[in-house]
């Protein structure tokens, strides 16, 4: 069989919580780990794991007793969510402003890819810094030069 006519390989827990994920989006207002649980058909004890990780990192919000989307979410979809305006390349947070302290930690450009059905789907890039220019007057390794167009050396 070839590897376009396979079945993907699923990860059950990661399309769990991207049912919580959706079913937590669709109450504006929050929603209990409960109504969560019946509305993705998961059990309880499985709704609060996948309740706590998608909490840590920031997808989720607990307010209350009652779940609602993160700011995390807002990043990945570039939209206003209720923390305000998501973080993009005008502003310090986000994708865009990781990458490009990356790139200028590392001196050298950053490209941030997915891969998905066969395809590489470039998302976000940052550009190598420039270069710091030449120093003025410089005549050689380490040389100043004493007089303009004289030679440092004998």
């Amino acid at each position: 069989m070839s590897r376009l006519t396979e079945a993907p390989t699923l990860i059950a827990s990661a399309q769990r919580a991207l049912r919580l994920l959706e079913a937590a989006a669709r109450h504006p207002s929050g929603a209990t780990a409960k109504q969560l649980a019946r509305d993705t058909g998961l059990a309880l004890g499985t709704t609060y794991h996948l309740l706590r990780t998608l909490v840590h990192d920031r997808y989720l919000e607990r307010r209350e007793g009652r779940y609602r989307t993160g700011p995390a979410v807002s990043g990945l979809t570039g939209r206003n969510g209720p923390e305000g305006p998501a973080p993009g390349p005008s502003r310090p947070g986000g994708l865009d402003g990781l990458l490009g302290r990356i790139a200028h930690q590392l001196s050298a450009a950053v490209h941030f890819a997915r891969y998905k059905d066969g395809e590489v789907d470039l998302v976000a890039a940052a550009p190598a810094p420039a270069p710091p220019p030449p120093t003025r007057g410089a005549s050689g390794p380490g040389r100043t030069p004493t007089r303009p167009g004289r030679p440092c050396w004998p």
